[in-house]
């Protein structure tokens, strides 16, 4: 059953197949960026409406920032194939 599960992702002639991991880091980046900058400058002025504490939003958008460096990173140190 599990090969049936993720025959999708192994099939030669798939788009997903297809990526680098210099592009799928590029794309985590840009998701942990976007994260940061919502968490971080967004939500806490909807506060009130979302309902969680400030210093939570803070923290976590530390943390999507810490993945933001670490997925810019990798994109920029490995080399293109």
């Amino acid at each position: 059953m599990s090969s049936k599960l993720f025959h999708s992702f192994e099939l030669k002639d798939s788009t997903l197949v297809n990526y680098t991991q210099k592009h799928l880091f590029r794309l985590d980046a840009i998701g942990a960026l976007v994260t940061a900058v919502l968490l971080g400058a967004v939500l806490p002025i909807l506060q009130p409406y979302v309902g969680m504490p400030i210093v939570a939003l803070y923290l976590l958008s530390a943390i999507a920032a810490a993945f933001f460096l670490y997925s810019g990173a990798c994109y920029l140190l490995i080399k293109s194939s």
